[in-house]
């Protein structure tokens, strides 16, 4: 079940899903559907700041802030009290395939309070504040057409590299860890694909979407692998300490 909130300095370009209406100086979203957001702003806009207030009116989950959006199925959004209004992450969508492109940090949206809210876009940096607080800083590298990447390091040290492949085709990549010194030979993948875009689970083939954990061997700080066609795939790469 989606949430219900309130935005104020938004002025809203196209609605998308959702029950909005104007109030009292505030747009409002009032549906309980999941996924309802309206879009603002220019598809074009590359190094922008874009800053509002919002406030959780209902619901089971907290607030879907859009950024970066390029069309219905390309963008990012900065989800804040979600997962049973536990924790916030940037997600990124590419042509539909969603993915989590930071760590999760612990929050929860206390209905009825105002939170002022920015997000910061240079180049490839994306920085977002939650009441003049830092939560995420994270440096998303696309490098190939139907290919898009983000890199983190844990608290372990672990390299996590998570890469959609959007394309119809398998490819073979060459990825460069750039300022790792130390990298073991072998990690894990995890991999979720599907034949077609348009393949979903059901009762007959409950599986027919379903992740894949493998090892990876053959690692250092060039080489190549391999991304499967309509792929979300995850790299675990430990480092030496």
């Amino acid at each position: 079940m989606g949430g219900l909130f309130s935005l104020m300095i938004f002025l809203a370009r196209r609605v998308v899903n959702g029950n909005w209406r104007i109030g009292n100086g505030a747009l409002r979203q009032i549906s309980r559907d999941v996924n309802c957001y309206a879009i603002t702003g220019d598809t074009k806009w590359e190094n922008y700041t874009m800053s509002l207030k919002a406030r959780k009116i209902g619901g089971n989950e907290g607030m879907l802030i859009l950024f970066g959006v390029k069309n219905d199925n390309t963008f990012y959004w900065w989800n804040i009290g979600g997962w049973g209004n536990t924790s916030t992450a940037i997600e990124k969508s590419v042509a539909g395939n969603k993915m989590v492109i930071t760590d999760h940090s612990d929050i929860t949206v206390v209905s009825g309070k105002w939170y002022d809210i920015k997000i910061e876009l240079s180049g490839e940096r994306i920085k977002c504040y939650l009441d003049g607080k830092l939560i995420h800083d994270v440096i998303d590298r696309t490098d190939y057409d139907d290919l898009y990447a983000v890199s983190s390091i844990d608290k372990n040290g672990d390299i996590i590299l998570k890469v959609v492949n959007a394309s119809d085709n398998n490819q073979n990549v060459k990825v460069i860890l750039d300022g790792v010194q130390n990298v073991m030979h072998e990690g894990i993948a995890t991999i979720l694909s599907a034949e077609s875009k348009s393949d979903e689970n059901d009762f007959l083939n409950p599986r027919r979407v379903y992740p894949a954990t493998k090892k990876v061997k053959g690692l250092k700080k060039t080489f190549n692998f391999e991304f499967d066609s309509n792929s979300v795939t995850v790299l675990r790469i430990k480092t030496k300490k």
